[in-house]
C-alpha cells in the first residue's frame, strides 16, 4: 500500500493483447475490492515490460 492506494502490478514480457490484460487486471481489482471491502478508487492497476509501463484506475471503467 502506498499513500492509501493499492497497486496491482503485472509484468508481461510479451504484450500481445492489451484488452485481455486490462480485463484480467480489472477482475483482480474487483475481487480484491470485494474481498477486502476497499473502495475501487483506492486501487490502481498497471502492467509493464522492458518497453513501457501502462497504468489505469478501474473505478473509471465502471
Amino acid at each position: 500500500m502506498r499513500k492509501d492506494q493499492i497497486h496491482i502490478l503485472d509484468y508481461k514480457p510479451n504484450i500481445t493483447n492489451d484488452k485481455a490484460i486490462w480485463m484480467q487486471l480489472i477482475l483482480y481489482s474487483f475481487a480484491l475490492s470485494k474481498r477486502t471491502n476497499l473502495p475501487l478508487n483506492n486501487i490502481t492497476c498497471a502492467y509493464f515490460n522492458e518497453n513501457g509501463y501502462y497504468q489505469f484506475t478501474p473505478i473509471l471503467l465502471q
